[in-house]
């Protein structure tokens, strides 16, 4: 019996141990190409948080009643369920043109010479808010778009996005040590920009959660919160967001 050599055998298992090292050592993307990945990521979060608005606005929420198939007995819509179906089925697909967006992302950065260790890390955070997010927002409709859920699902979207345009930011820079261009008094207000419009986005769901909107056209649970009230401190929070855009 001929036997393989250790080069060859361990080439082959270090393939299958590591896809992403295979394809690195055999594809090398400029950094045009790998900044092009990251911005299809980008607009591919941004388009499911539109469609996901969609569903929530034309009240199809439940158009799919369970997870993770559409109905009990189908996978995918029905006639029988309508538009609502088609609108809540076709964001739920929207899932997996994000994950091959995200993906190619992850293997871009990953196949980029020299690697780029910190860039794939963020493509990778990616991956998982959208697996994590995929698995919630299916408990969001098992249990009725609870409006904490549904909370949750949106902050998880704000998340990815915010990975997402740092990954594009950071594909258009080196990873050499970051070094300050502007005066601390406009990064001390960048921060400050950062923290109120986190605390915007979730207060915005403690205003849908209590109002009269629930996303779907059934008796939908509300978080017990003066709606009114909560309502102008998001007001209030969105002025000093646009206050802290002007400053800066």
């Amino acid at each position: 019996m001929v036997g393989v050599p250790n080069e060859i055998r361990g080439g082959a298992a270090a393939a299958v141990r590591n896809p992403l090292a295979y394809i690195a050592d055999r594809w090398t993307p400029d950094p045009r190409t790998v900044r092009r990945a990251a911005l299809v990521a980008l607009v591919m979060s941004v388009v499911i948080v539109v469609t996901g608005g969609a569903v929530r606005l034309t009240g199809s929420g439940l158009g799919c009643p369970t997870w993770p198939k559409c109905t009990a007995d189908s996978l995918a819509t029905t006639r029988e369920m309508g538009w609502h179906g088609v609108i809540e089925f076709g964001n739920r697909l929207l899932t997996y043109v994000l994950c091959a967006a995200v993906g190619w992302a992850i293997i871009a950065a990953r196949s980029v010479k020299p690697y780029r260790r910190g860039l794939t890390r963020i493509g990778w955070l990616q991956f998982w808010i959208v697996m994590g997010n995929a698995v919630l927002g299916g408990i969001v409709v098992l249990v009725g778009l609870n409006p904490y859920t549904v909370a949750a699902h949106f902050m998880l979207t704000s998340a990815l996005i915010a990975a997402a345009v740092v990954m594009w930011h950071r594909a258009g820079e080196g990873d050499a040590a970051p070094r300050p261009l502007v005066a601390p008094s406009l990064r001390r207000l960048t921060w400050a920009l950062v923290v109120v419009t986190a605390l915007l986005i979730a207060v915005g769901t403690v205003v849908t959660g209590a109002g009269p909107h629930a996303g779907d056209s059934s008796d939908v649970p509300r978080m017990p919160v003066d709606w009114e009230s909560v309502t102008r401190v998001h007001g209030l929070l969105a002025w000093l967001t646009v206050l802290l855009a002007v400053a800066l």
